[in-house]
């Protein structure tokens, strides 16, 4: 997500004015996660291989409180505020960072930096974290999906290229999601220098169980 710096092409309301395979439903559940206001910290374990074919497994975690999110994986680290649109992005090897419109957009619940094409809403089931609800979202270049819980917490997602050409992919399941956050400072520029996430959430699970996915493929 923190390294999803892509073409920016409006917000999902827009794609609703301009596409016509909108659901409604699926609508709702995407603009859940934009728009939530729990207090969370959401620890996950991702899949990742990229467009150039290499591959990697690697912890993430997002942090929420209000309209404030936090976004780390091992090489970025990213704050932004969801009302205003405000988003800063931290590099961790090179200590770089930017403050750009399209970060808020990528850590603000589903990354709205994207050419939406088809948004239709999947299934609702009940798990460890309460009802879930799947959407699947399909953009130029990836199919996508999302699963949400009724406060807008994004606890599982995946995609896949639509592209044979294109290697990419990603899985993500969720470790753990607890209402505390781990410190007071998380959501200022100067909290980007120090990670937040705890020892216990860097470690791999021993396999993931792919139980909150939905394509049939996996991605190495």
């Amino acid at each position: 997500m923190a390294a999803a710096c892509l073409a920016l092409a409006g917000t999902a309301a827009n794609a609703q004015k301009s596409e016509k395979q909108i659901d409604a439903r699926a609508l709702a559940v995407f603009e859940r996660t934009k728009t939530t206001t729990a207090t969370y910290a959401l620890y996950s374990w991702n899949w990742v291989q990229d467009p150039e074919g290499n591959i990697r497994s690697e912890w993430a975690a997002e942090f929420h409180d209000g309209a404030l999110h936090r976004v780390e994986t091992p090489a970025a680290r990213l704050v932004a505020n969801c009302l205003t649109g405000d988003g800063t992005i931290y590099d961790v090897a090179s200590g770089d960072r930017w403050s750009e419109e399209w970060v808020a957009k990528a850590a603000c619940g589903i990354n709205s930096n994207i050419e939406l094409r088809a948004l239709e809403w999947v299934g609702q089931a009940d798990s460890r974290f309460g009802p879930l609800e799947t959407i699947r979202l399909i953009d130029a270049v990836n199919t996508r999906y999302y699963v949400v819980d009724t406060k807008g917490v994004l606890i599982a997602s995946e995609y896949f290229s639509r592209h044979d050409h294109v290697a990419n992919c990603l899985q993500s399941e969720p470790l753990a999601v607890e209402s505390r956050l781990p410190r007071d400072d998380l959501f200022t520029e100067a909290s980007l220098e120090h990670s937040a996430v705890p020892e216990k959430f860097r470690q791999a699970p021993v396999a993931p169980s792919g139980g909150y996915w939905h394509s049939a493929r996996r991605c190495p």
